[in-house]
C-alpha cells in the first residue's frame, strides 16, 4: 500500500484521510495490476489511461484537506469509480 499524506486536520483526522486514501489507490493499482496480467496488447491503451488517472489521483491527494476526503468517504463517493469508468471510455 501507498503511503499518502493527507493534511489539513487533526492528527487523528489527517491518518484517518490518509489510510482512506491509500485504499482508494490500492483499487486503482489493483485494477492496474489485474489489466498487465492480461497481457493483451489490445488493453494497452486501457493500461495508459489507468496509469494516467493514477498520476491524477496522486496529484488531488495534494491539493484535498483530510475533512474533504473524510466527507467523500462518508458519502460513499469514490473518485476511483469514476476514474476506472473514465479510463474504459477513452
Amino acid at each position: 500500500m501507498a503511503a499518502i499524506q493527507i493534511n489539513g486536520g487533526s492528527d487523528k483526522q489527517n491518518a484517518w484521510a490518509s489510510k482512506i486514501a491509500a485504499d482508494w489507490l490500492a483499487v486503482l493499482d489493483a485494477e492496474i495490476s489485474n489489466t498487465a496480467l492480461r497481457q493483451d496488447p489490445s488493453l494497452n491503451w486501457y493500461a495508459d489511461n489507468l496509469q494516467a488517472s493514477r498520476n491524477s489521483l496522486m496529484a488531488g491527494f495534494a491539493k484535498v484537506t483530510a475533512k474533504q476526503v473524510i466527507d467523500m468517504h462518508t458519502a460513499k463517493i469514490s473518485p476511483v469509480r469514476s476514474l476506472i469508468e473514465k479510463a474504459r471510455a477513452k
